[in-house]
């Protein structure tokens, strides 16, 4: 290892412009590949394709078209919303709405076919149409029906009648999904803003998955323009204060946007495209590799402010920082690809965008920085940071061994009792939630939460024995009933099914008695109302998103409010467990939907993160092990990197107690970022015990002289760069960099006052 060392150190300082141009020359090839970078806000990129849900829903949308949707909610701010102007502003929205780009379907009250039979003639007209002419009588007609039809109250108008719905459903292209989405989005809202300025006393509020992916989009854009700068600001304003030299700041800057910009570059080279989790790698990637700097830095820094030749200062920096921070980037690259064992494709990315720049910061760190430092003025200085932080560890270490035994149980005690706490913490990630408030998109699909339910959904494909069997009466009647029995279910808001028209339709061929809204008595009679029905309906308002070509199945829609993920699986169960008991073999289904497979995911999200933990502490304690040629040792490590991730998560359980599944991703970030701390205080520890053959004692005060001012000084800067994400408009990265700075904090603290006693009491006063 010492000949590594030292090679490496002349390959940085004796050949420093071979060394120069070579780090650029790379870092240019791979930059090269920025402009082909593209972002993708669809939910359903966090799902594999052999994911088993995801799967399902895949085979729901082939059978019956993608639910690409925008949604734009009526609501009146004074008075009655059934009224004559109003009703004449929801038939003007509605034509407005075939307009917009890539809509090829529209449901509102206009375009509703509401049907009735007069001497055996079956009649369906839309339940709004030339709004103008409509009587006061017909305006009341057309609420009651609108309030009492299961197929329109809570889906198309709010039971009270005071919202009402047009959705527009969309196909789109997808050569550029981002692009397309945004299109239709900016589309819509010169749409909305039209109405709103041409008729005050109305609202319209505008909620959907393509509207939802836009406004992820654009907060993913606000946090790379205003976010990250701030986080670059402030790191670099604190890390001129901490190491006084504008050279030193502008070669960390320098190191750390060619880290980030050389990770994205090769990942666009790689066909790579960025989400609203893969792009949490700029961060991380900025933290670590200004803690690489740091280190070298630091140390460089204090043999130069006393007088050393800069060369040799550099020399000794990078032999005794190689060691450490090679480690630390072996391990936290270790530590973010173990996140491919997630189901999450998204995860795969961040934790591989993230491993790449984690060895890019590290070359650069070595091949880059110490040619910059050699070629630019530094003022001699009499001592870094005044001397304050180096006599505060001073006497830090002095506390320490001198309170060694209390330390030692206190520490265990408290980061114990958190650790005991984490377990209280419960997965749930509502995807409707995941913008900040306030926020008008949050707003309005808040209040069609309220009035609705949002975006939740679970469908059912149910499959008849044969082409044409869905007009069979016990493939009806076995829908029937289970559409009776979600009804009864609190979480259910709407249910949208083909055995409803059904009964409607054998109502209005039996003169619409009342009595006989039930399912036909006889497979022919179902199937003529049936195609009675289709040939009546005018164009964009087929049946094709409900029924299948063949009429081999249909599809049945329940819409929820916003659901805690425990509900909503605990509801999707029942509902299975009811299908299987109740209804025919050949129509089970399991029930599918966005919402279904997000609440899967997260689960599945936490058993992936703790697997893709574990397997990566097992790896880093085999490697600390070989390199410290000790089992003691190597096991030693382990407390430090364990424990702060379990004082993290009981620290949250008492702030928030809700986790999503990025926060089931912080084990696997924070490995690697954690065993740095460690991993440097170990190496300096071990030393001045081989080295020097000091004592315990005396290599503790040594660890903390040498390496404990870094380590304060990257862990201040760590926090503060995952501190940024608080202000994303995007919760689950808000929620993962809270979490995220607890562990780092956690993990200074047992660095400080759990892993020095621990090595005092295995080695005792003397050396061996």
């Amino acid at each position: 290892m010492q000949r590594l060392e030292s090679w490496f150190s002349r390959a940085a300082t004796h050949s420093p412009l071979t060394s120069f141009i070579l780090s650029l020359l790379i870092m240019g090839a791979l930059i090269a590949g920025l402009p082909n970078l593209r972002f993708d806000a669809d939910p359903g990129i966090y799902f594999s394709e052999d994911h088993e849900h995801y799967r399902l829903f895949k085979v729901l949308e082939k059978d019956y078209g993608r639910a690409d949707s925008v949604i734009m909610v009526v609501k009146a701010n004074e008075g009655p919303l059934f009224t004559r102007e109003n009703l004449m502003v929801i038939e003007s929205l509605t034509e407005q709405a075939w307009t917009l780009p890539f809509g090829t379907r529209v449901d509102s009250l206009a375009t509703y076919n509401y049907s009735w039979s007069e001497d055996d003639e079956l009649y369906v007209e839309s339940l709004i149409e030339n709004a103008a002419d409509l009587s006061d009588a017909d305006i009341v007609r057309i609420r009651d029906i609108a309030r009492s039809d299961p197929d329109i109250a809570d889906r198309l108008v709010s039971t009270q009648a005071e919202m009402a719905i047009v959705r527009v459903t969309a196909t789109l292209p997808k050569l550029n999904r981002q692009a397309e989405e945004s299109e239709m989005a900016e589309a819509t809202r010169a749409v909305a803003d039209k109405i709103e300025a041409e008729h005050p006393n109305l609202e319209i509020l505008l909620s959907g998955n393509v509207i939802s992916n836009t406004e992820v989009t654009n907060i993913a854009t606000n946090d790379v323009m205003t976010v990250i700068p701030m986080m670059y600001l402030v790191i670099f304003v604190m890390l001129g204060f901490l190491l006084r030299s504008i050279t030193a700041v502008c070669s960390i800057i320098v190191v750390t946007m060619l880290s980030c910009m050389g990770a994205m570059g090769l990942a666009a080279w790689l066909g790579v495209v960025l989400n609203m989790m893969s792009i949490t790698a700029v961060n991380i990637i900025i933290t670590v590799s200004i803690a690489h700097c740091v280190h070298i830095l630091v140390f460089f820094l204090q043999l130069y402010h006393k007088g050393e030749d800069k060369r040799k200062a550099l020399d000794e920096a990078l032999r005794v920082n190689l060691t450490p921070i090679m480690l630390t980037s072996l391990t936290t690259a270790l530590g973010f690809l173990s996140m491919n064992l997630s189901k999450m494709p998204p995860a795969h990315d961040l934790g591989n965008i993230t491993a790449i720049g984690v060895v890019i910061a590290f070359m650069l760190s070595i091949f880059l920085l110490p040619p910059m430092l050699l070629v630019l003025p530094i003022k001699r200085r009499q001592e870094i940071d005044g001397g304050a932080l180096n006599k505060m560890m001073a006497r830090l270490a002095e506390f320490v061994i001198r309170r060694r035994t209390p330390l030692l149980i206190a520490t265990l005690l408290i980061s114990g009792s958190f650790v005991a706490l984490a377990p209280m913490n419960v997965m749930n990630d509502k995807f409707t939630e995941n913008v900040k408030l306030p926020n008008e998109f949050r707003a309005d699909n808040a209040e069609l939460d309220k009035y609705f339910g949002g975006l939740y959904t679970i469908e059912y494909g149910f499959e008849a024995n044969e082409e044409g069997g869905i007009s069979d009466p016990e493939y009806l009647q076995a829908m029937d009933k289970f559409v009776a029995w979600l009804r009864e279910q609190p979480e259910v808001r709407n249910v949208h099914a083909y055995s409803d028209m059904m009964k409607r339709l054998n109502r209005n061929m039996h003169n619409d008695d009342p009595d006989y809204y039930a399912i036909p008595t006889s497979r022919d009679e179902a199937a003529q109302y049936q195609l009675m029905f289709e040939i009546s309906q005018p164009f964009g308002a087929d049946m094709t998103n409900t029924i299948k070509q063949d009429k081999s199945g249909t599809r049945l829609i329940v819409t929820l409010p916003s659901t805690d993920t425990s509900d909503l699986i605990a509801l999707q169960q029942r509902a299975q467990t009811w299908v299987g008991e109740n209804m025919p073999g050949y129509m089970f289904h399991t029930g599918e939907g966005l919402a279904v497979m997000w609440s899967y995911l997260g689960q599945e999200a936490l058993v992936d993160g703790l697997k893709g933990a574990l397997l990566a502490l097992f790896l880093i304690s085999v490697i600390l092990t070989m390199v410290f040629k000790s089992f003691k040792y190597g096991a030693i490590s382990l407390i430090p990197n364990l424990l702060p991730a379990g004082v993290g998560y009981g620290i949250w359980a008492i702030i928030n107690g809700e986790l999503n599944m990025g926060q089931m991703l912080v084990l696997s970030i924070t490995i690697g970022i954690v065993v740095d701390d460690t991993v440097h205080f170990l190496t300096k520890y071990l030393r001045a015990r081989q080295m020097h053959n000091n004592s315990a004692e005396d290599a503790v005060r040594y660890a903390f002289s040498q390496v404990g001012p870094a380590l304060w000084i990257t862990t201040a800067v760590l926090v503060l760069g995952f501190g940024m994400l608080l202000g994303s408009g995007f919760i689950p990265n808000a929620n993962l960099g809270m979490l995220t700075m607890n562990i780092l904090i956690a993990a200074l603290l047992l660095d400080f006052f759990l892993l020095p006693p621990l090595l005092m009491l295995i080695d005792g006063k003397k050396r061996d």
